[in-house]
């Protein structure tokens, strides 16, 4: 009986030294993420892929589940023709404001807002020159590129 005994209390150390690993490396991946120097970088269309249609739906769809996620990257970059997504006439206006608004900076081309005239209608959004996208570039965990 003790050696049943002895078994079935090894096996329950077993489970709980297992669950106690498992809850510390839970903690470390959501510090990971909480630390993450994430950047989403968006260039060059207002959607995603070679249907503009589609591609529309596919880019406010993930602007819009971005912004309904817990772990959030540090930036977003828009560039070239997505600096257009900071008018209020666009839909993914509103998601980036509410990612704004979570802490998310939401960096814009200067060049790119300039070239199409859109600095003082901008409604979301800060304006950086192109020293400080490449400097955010290479200071960043991981950039996921939308284009």
């Amino acid at each position: 009986m003790n050696g049943n005994l002895i078994k079935e209390l090894e096996k329950y150390m077993l489970h709980k030294e297992n669950c106690f690993i498992a809850e510390i490396e839970n903690i470390f991946d959501r510090k990971i993420l909480e630390e993450a120097n994430n950047i989403i970088f968006v260039s060059s269309s207002l959607s995603i892929g070679n249907d503009r249609q589609l591609g529309k739906i596919l880019l406010e769809t993930y602007i819009y589940t971005l912004s309904e996620l817990e772990f959030l990257p540090k930036s977003i970059i828009l560039f070239n023709e997505a600096v257009l997504l900071t008018l209020p006439i666009s839909d993914c206006c509103l998601y980036l404001k509410r990612l704004q608004d979570r802490g998310v900076e939401i960096l814009v081309c200067d060049t790119s807002a300039n070239y199409y005239d859109i600095v003082r209608k901008m409604q979301v959004g800060k304006l950086i020159g192109m020293k400080t996208i490449i400097e955010k570039q290479l200071g960043a965990t991981k950039i996921i590129n939308i284009s």
